[in-house]
């Protein structure tokens, strides 16, 4: 149901009113841009003071039936129920961000051939900790997800990517009302162009990681093995609910259990990172059992780090939901029921 407020917005032929509320006054003015927006300006009454100037109050979308960006004037002046439907400019570039960053990846998707030729140079200076870090998404994948996906890892900056497609806020919203498809595209290829290198350097990375994540599935010859336990220790836990687990370690032939913060090892077991696990009060115990046990010296810099692959077993209660051997064998039969 419309009110005077609506009416008055609504009807392109008048373009001056006063609205008189038992709370407030304002008086409305409205220009045409064009054949389908309109600006309306705004001044306020209140308590016999009178604003001294119309501000910009709203933008009209005729073909909408939209009021783009209304200010505090317009608060508890239209009904629920009109058909004028209200939005911000910040919900508009959103939307525009959102559907730009969507079409830049299906694009360069669609021929990543082309694209990685621009990144190759940045990919020469990478490091070995870029490779590395490679290595662990891939790492984190395969752990997590029983069929895992490499995405392409590219995150578009909303205000880099607004500046090289020379976003303004007004011109640029009505371009895109007036041809939402044609402002997209010609952002996403503008966009492209500017950033070319590093598009393509994604994309050989998106390519690096796809390659490591196939070896570790395959494990020819083992290589990947200690990831591959990772994997089949965190199926065993991970549906668990517990707050202390007992996780039993075998170094040198010998072994020791002691308790542990269950999601503080599920969360190291999912991070592929056995560095964060936390042996609590056994800090101390733990420590010197690795440091008296292994031959290797880095234990002497990580006392209390284990490594997954020593872990022989894991119990709650009198549960047992990790063991090492078991493990093994159900692997073998697997490969045999292959």
């Amino acid at each position: 149901m419309e009110n005077n407020i609506t009416k008055f917005i609504l009807n392109n032929e008048e373009m001056d009113t006063v609205i008189k509320e038992s709370y407030k006054t304002i008086s409305l003015h409205k220009e045409k841009i064009d054949d389908r927006f309109i600006i309306i300006y705004g001044k306020n009454y209140s308590d016999n003071l009178e604003q001294e100037k119309y501000d910009v109050v709203g933008i009209l979308d005729i073909e909408e039936k939209c009021l783009y960006n209304p200010t505090y004037i317009f608060d508890d002046m239209i009904p629920k129920d009109s058909i004028l439907k209200t939005n911000n400019y910040s919900n508009l570039e959103t939307e525009i961000y959102s559907k730009i960053n969507d079409e830049v990846k299906k694009v360069v998707l669609e021929n990543p051939i082309e694209y990685m030729k621009y990144g190759k140079e940045k990919f020469s200076y990478q490091t070995n900790k870029d490779r590395e870090n490679i290595l662990r998404k891939a790492c984190r994948l395969f752990i997590k997800y029983d069929n895992p996906n490499v995405d392409l890892d590219m995150s578009i900056n909303k205000w880099e990517l607004f500046q090289i497609i020379n976003y303004n806020k007004g011109q640029s919203l009505m371009k895109y009302l007036y041809s939402p498809d044609k402002y997209i595209n010609n952002s996403t290829l503008k966009y492209i162009d500017s950033k070319k290198e590093d598009i393509g350097l994604a994309l050989i990375n998106m390519r690096e990681e796809k390659r490591v994540l196939e070896d570790i599935i395959k494990n020819k010859d083992g290589k990947y093995e200690s990831i591959n336990i990772n994997k089949r220790i965190l199926d065993s836990v991970k549906n668990v609910y517990a707050s202390r687990i007992t996780v039993t370690i075998e170094y040198g032939g010998k072994e020791l259990s002691f308790k542990t913060d269950y999601m503080k090892m599920k969360e190291s077991l999912l991070n592929c990172d056995s560095g964060t696990c936390d042996s609590g009060n056994s800090y101390r115990v733990v420590s010197d059992f690795i440091k008296e046990n292994s031959n290797n010296e880095k234990y002497d810099r990580y006392l209390n780090d284990f490594e997954f692959s020593h872990i022989k077993k894991i119990t709650y209660g009198k549960e047992t939901l990790y063991e090492k051997n078991d493990s093994k064998k159900k692997q073998k039969n697997k490969e045999m029921e292959r």
